[in-house]
């Protein structure tokens, strides 16, 4: 009996030892993602940088972010402005994609016939070649070039209705639906809530 006592007493002595011991190791898991954070922060100038860009530009502008590791330091400028541009133009589309979306969830529009209109609209677009893209700011190392284009929320709208009339022939009643400022607004805050993204890529 007296065996039998000892013996609990030393199971439940080490059930307490391991207990404490997973407590203890569960902690430190749980803080090493905060330091890791912490050091990912400290140590990501590219990252701040964006993080400053998209928090001082103005309300309802779009940003295309592009880089340029090109082995010619002189042609990483004009490459990583292309692709900034090419990256704002490709936000449009995503914006007019979503307001021919959200024009036809609330009308009897043939979706199809919608489609191609967009389509139309997003090439009318590539060709006007974006009047009012600006180039907001720049980021340099010594192997890479980052510019970040901007557009205006003006200029957005300018563009887009620009565009649908140019094409209004194909769909007058989709036409229409691109020039309503409520549309546009819902279009523009879903784009710009999306993650950036750095366009190194032509």
């Amino acid at each position: 009996m007296k065996k039998r006592t000892v013996f609990g007493i030393f199971i439940f002595c080490l059930a307490v030892v391991l207990t404490t011991a997973a407590c203890a190791s569960g902690s430190r898991t749980q803080q090493a993602p905060a330091q890791t954070s912490a050091n990912q922060q400290t140590n990501d100038p590219l990252g701040d940088f964006i993080r400053n860009a998209r928090r001082t530009a103005p309300e309802g502008a779009i940003l295309g972010i592009g880089s340029s590791t090109h082995s010619q330091r002189g042609l990483r400028p004009q490459t990583a402005e292309s692709r900034a541009r090419a990256e704002v133009l490709r936000q449009i589309d995503v914006v007019v994609k979503n307001m021919i979306n959200d024009y036809i969830a609330g009308s009897e529009e043939d979706p199809q016939a919608a489609v191609q209109f967009s389509e139309s609209v997003t090439q009318n677009l590539a060709a006007q070649r974006l009047q009012g893209v600006i180039i907001f700011d720049e980021f340099r190392t010594d192997g890479e070039t980052v510019y970040v284009a901007l557009i205006s929320r003006a200029n957005i709208a300018s563009e887009i209705i620009s565009a649908s009339q140019a094409v209004a022939r194909l769909n007058p009643s989709a036409a229409a639906a691109m020039q309503a400022i409520d549309r546009m607004d819902r279009a523009l805050t879903a784009n710009n809530m999306l993650p950036p993204v750095i366009r190194d890529y032509d």
